[in-house]
């Protein structure tokens, strides 16, 4: 009682004047009243409160300042992301007096995990933007990942991007296996992840790339998938159209290698050391996009960013994309 009393005398003498609204603002509190800290927002922002199940059952709290339009589609990313084992229950919104969000109720229960959002396919806002969203691959797990939500007017979920060369793509089993980068920039969503969303219902890919010469051009097939680690993540795509050439569909069947896991076919030598990558190799590529990033025509060969039927294996791409979407 002490500590509320001298929270309202703290906002009785704060400058009310302010555009914004005044809302709580902690991570991670078990009690909402424990909550001692406010925050100004701005003035297009409402306050929120999110409920959180850890996985020892208990319940845990966020509260603070977002943007409306995220309230009213439960998009948990846009608050920050959850620890693991953390799981969405319920998340509201309100703009009505200050502190609101002490008090307000969570009246979009979600106690099944299983109903969170698997993909961005599954996003069902009206006229979403690109950008970062929480997905759950394995109906449990909080996973962040970049959405493209405008391409061909489908909601793409982004597993793999070439930018700049920031990140580091020559990794091993286990990073690949989980999945690495800043999914901001440049990153593998990682193959268990990648499993877990196309084993369930059907899934196409659609494959951007743009040289250093501004020229796009891209590759979508109506089959894709990846089996589990059991079977070494072993690629299932076929069905080709688009403007940059089939390069894709010779490494159909084939599992994923990396330089400390040699799955392919070639028995001379590994090719994801050969060709400085990680990818699904036969003997060996036709496509390497997780390859060394070189700057465009390079003497080296094979081992860059590389789409052979649109240019060749001596051409490294400035910019690749890799995305899903189920249909």
């Amino acid at each position: 009682m002490i500590r509320w009393f001298t929270l309202l005398m703290i906002l009785m003498q704060a400058n009310l004047s302010h555009a914004g609204q005044q809302c709580l603002s902690c991570s991670n509190v078990e009690i909402v009243q424990d909550c001692q800290h406010y925050v100004f927002c701005d003035n297009t922002e409402v306050c929120f409160k999110h409920k959180y199940m850890t996985e020892s059952g208990g319940s845990m709290y966020d509260l603070g300042c977002a943007m409306p339009e995220t309230c009213n589609h439960l998009i948990g990313s846009i608050f920050g992301k959850r620890t693991e084992g953390h799981h969405l229950t319920c998340t509201a919104c309100c703009n009505n007096t200050r502190l609101c969000n002490q008090d307000i109720p969570c009246s979009n229960m979600k106690p099944n995990v299983t109903k969170l959002l698997r993909e961005c396919s599954d996003i069902a806002m009206t006229n979403p933007a690109d950008g970062v969203y929480t997905i759950y691959p394995d109906g449990k797990r909080a996973l962040p990942v970049y959405c493209d939500m405008t391409t061909a007017n489908f909601r793409w979920t982004v597993i793999q991007r070439r930018i700049n060369g920031f990140v580091d793509f020559y990794r091993g089993w286990s990073a690949y296996k989980e999945g690495f980068g800043n999914v901001s920039g440049e990153y593998w969503l990682g193959n268990v992840n990648i499993h877990e969303i196309t084993s369930h219902n059907n899934h196409e890919i659609r494959i951007e790339l743009e040289d250093f010469e501004g020229n796009k051009r891209y590759a979508e097939y109506t089959i894709f998938s990846i089996a589990d680690e059991e079977s070494n993540f072993r690629l299932l795509v076929y069905n080709y159209s688009g403007n940059a050439g089939d390069s894709f569909s010779y490494h159909n069947g084939m599992m994923f290698s990396t330089f400390d896991k040699d799955n392919d076919p070639y028995s001379p030598s590994n090719c994801a050391v050969g060709y400085s990558g990680a990818w699904w190799y036969g003997e060996c590529h036709y496509s390497n996009l997780n390859g060394k990033y070189l700057a465009g025509h390079h003497t080296s060969y094979a081992n860059g960013i590389e789409w052979t039927y649109w240019k060749g294996s001596y051409y490294s791409m400035k910019s690749t994309k890799m995305m899903i979407r189920k249909h």
